[in-house]
């Protein structure tokens, strides 16, 4: 027959269970049994399986604290403002949690916009760790980090006109800021730095901490170079870039990023070998030196600069200097109403034949000395007829 146990009964079981667990939990373990307890635990992988699985859920569930700050009041007592807490995102003032939060819910699609506009002012370690809490959310934005990098990272790619058996970087490229940020890879090899003996070729991969590309290829010595990636729209200055590249024959600058320049003086001055050149891609938008920016450049045939903005320029002194074989630019879309220096201009264009420059304006009173001068031989001008240039323009 079955024991059947009363109500009363079965109470008690269920008391003396719960003590019998209290009492097993309340036991202080030794520092062996610790040992013990880990050892079997990584023996048994349906536990570990269970736990991690907790682990993830804790994770998913972790809500984000913000980093607590402390200020000092006008008495010099601290204050902790931890609750207004805010980071300044572009056009945007959001709760720090909320702003990194939204990059979660773009999963599968790149965040870049919100990456560009955090971290504007804030490094990859100070990132992380306003997120320290929340593992899932670190591991997504390390990944979104990484990308973000590789996307904001400038590929170069250079040919040389013999073969080297000991090519150093000083005869290709001039380092502006930290050379560690500066990746080089010799003919078609992927381990960075390995050289071979004989190099016609360099692959050159540039971080995004390197803020100016001032000099960059200042006197290298290849013939051509070819900007495979470049998305930077932070750089401002490319002040004689590619200055004296004596040997340059081609140039492909289509991919180059320029919405932010301020300066292209120099940019292309002493190119003596480079026969033609396409700056139809370029925003100039926001640049305000172009002088010298062809200059010497003995070789260049033509030039078509219609789609330059050229609101917010003020020197265009000796720009289009001693191109000795330019016969033909397109200036008809230059705004020159900011211009105040165009000395030297088109100094030494022996070979101009036809200039229209009839939207030139000259109410700012430029400085035109020598702005033609050598070259009014075979050249036929065109200006406005309510402009009459001094005589100094011409000498």
């Amino acid at each position: 027959m079955e024991n059947k146990q009363t109500p009363k009964k079965k109470l008690d079981n269920q008391i003396t269970d719960k003590d019998d667990d209290k009492a097993n939990n309340n036991k202080i373990s030794s520092p062996k049994d610790k040992v013990k307890n880990s050892i079997s635990s990584n023996k048994s992988p349906q536990k570990n399986d269970i736990k991690n699985e907790q682990k993830k859920n804790d994770d998913e569930n972790d809500f984000l604290l913000p980093v607590k700050t402390i200020k000092k009041n006008k008495l010099g007592k601290s204050v902790d403002t931890n609750k207004n807490s805010e980071i300044n995102i572009g056009n945007y003032n959001k709760d720090r949690t909320n702003s990194i939060n939204n990059l979660i819910l773009l999963d599968g699609v790149k965040s870049n916009y919100i990456l560009t506009k955090l971290t504007q002012n804030l490094s990859r370690k100070t990132l992380l760790n306003m997120i320290r809490y929340n593992k899932q959310l670190q591991r997504k934005l390390n990944i979104e980090l990484k990308d973000y990098e590789a996307y904001l990272q400038t590929e170069i790619e250079l040919n040389f006109v013999q073969s080297y058996s000991n090519l150093e970087p000083i005869n290709f490229i001039n380092y502006v800021g930290d050379k560690n940020y500066y990746h080089i890879f010799y003919n078609d090899s992927e381990q960075e730095g390995k050289k071979e003996e004989n190099i016609t070729k360099v692959r050159i991969i540039i971080d995004r901490y390197i803020k100016s590309f001032k000099k960059l290829f200042y006197r290298c010595e290849a013939k051509e170079i070819n900007i495979i990636k470049c998305n930077r729209k932070d750089i401002i200055n490319m002040n004689s870039m590619f200055k004296e590249c004596r040997f340059l024959k081609k140039l492909n600058i289509s991919n180059l990023e320029t919405e932010k320049v301020t300066n292209m003086g120099e940019m292309f001055s002493e190119c003596s070998e480079l026969k033609e050149l396409d700056v139809s891609k370029f925003n100039t938008s926001n640049v305000k030196d172009m002088h010298l920016m062809f200059g010497n450049c003995k070789s260049l045939e033509q030039l078509d600069l219609q789609n330059f903005n050229t609101s917010k320029v003020n020197d265009m002194s000796y720009m289009f200097s001693h191109c000795t074989s330019l016969k033909k630019i397109n200036l008809e879309n230059f705004n020159t109403k900011n211009v105040i220096n165009m000395k030297g201009m088109f100094g030494y264009c022996y070979s101009l034949i036809d200039l229209d420059i009839s939207k030139f304006n000259f109410e700012n009173f430029p400085i035109v000395y020598s702005m033609f001068a050598f070259c009014l031989k075979n050249l036929k001008y065109k200006i406005s007829n309510q402009v009459i240039l001094k005589e100094e323009a011409f000498y």
